[in-house]
């Protein structure tokens, strides 16, 4: 049994102990303080990361896209989906109508008239309404920001009473068009260009080559970025569109040497 100094001694140290256990206000805001400032410095890079798992999961759409693309083409007699828009471009009556060609190089992100018509798909929206891709989500890039999240057009894709725009750009071809004649570097496919807004990625362009391989373009110059009109609704809306696709084939933005060097950052990241 414990004497009585004994006893008092052991209760004295306990509450000491419990007296420098206890969790101050100061050591709260201490805490709190080094938290924020830890995430401060890592938010970058989340942010980062974040992106760029989101790229990867816009590269394989595109890669299913072109998978999509190459079956309807072999069904197809080796033509590429038909776009009413770009017929209407190529036709006799407006072949020769500058204004039509820029509005349609706009347009051409359009899957859908919006007229409550079956038949009214345009371009890549065939893939979907023939069975060729099962899902409208694969027309939608986890990157995008802009006016047209997929969320949107949930009910549009069932209903097809207004227009349905993807995240996707198609390129204005004629419907006669063969894609084994293509030059394999052609871009078929690439991220929204209707605006500032609806470029996906900001950084680059993911782009499905007519040999249906899937590379990256980096725009860390912001060179097509800064070509793009601020809104669809912009004096002159659509008109850069035109000229990008040529960077795209090509890898390199406008050089004054025309012989300048391939943009090694255009890499090939899935195959055909």
């Amino acid at each position: 049994m414990m004497e009585p100094n004994q006893q008092r001694s052991g209760a004295v140290v306990a509450i000491k102990t419990r007296q420098r256990s206890d969790f101050t206000i100061i050591d709260l805001m201490v805490s709190i303080a080094v938290m924020a400032v830890l995430l401060g410095l890592t938010a970058p890079s989340l942010r980062l990361v974040t992106e760029a798992a989101r790229r990867v999961k816009c590269q394989k759409k595109l890669s299913d896209i072109g998978l999509a693309m190459t079956m309807w083409s072999e069904d197809h007699r080796d033509l590429l989906p038909p776009s009413q828009i770009a017929d209407d471009v190529y036709s006799a009556e407006s072949a020769d109508s500058n204004d039509d060609v820029i509005q349609s190089s706009m347009l051409m992100e359009v899957a859908h008239r919006g007229d409550g018509d079956p038949n009214s798909f345009d371009g890549l929206g065939r893939l979907l309404a023939e069975d060729y891709i099962n899902n409208a989500s694969a027309f939608y890039c986890p990157s995008h920001h802009g006016e047209h999240a997929a969320e949107i057009y949930e009910t549009s894709w069932v209903m097809l009473g207004e227009e349905i725009v993807i995240n996707f750009h198609y390129r204005l071809m004629a419907s006669s068009q063969k894609l084994s004649r293509l030059d394999p570097a052609t871009t078929l496919v690439t991220d929204g260009m209707r605006s500032v807004a609806d470029y996906n990625h900001i950084s680059g362009n993911n782009m499905l080559k007519a040999d249906m391989s899937v590379a990256w373009f980096s725009d860390d110059e912001q060179y097509i970025a800064s070509l793009l009109p601020t809104a669809e609704d912009a004096p002159g809306a659509g008109i850069p569109v035109n000229a990008t696709w040529t960077v795209l084939d090509t890898g390199r933005p406008p050089l004054p040497n025309p012989s300048g060097p391939f943009n090694p950052n255009a890499n090939t990241l899935f195959g055909p």
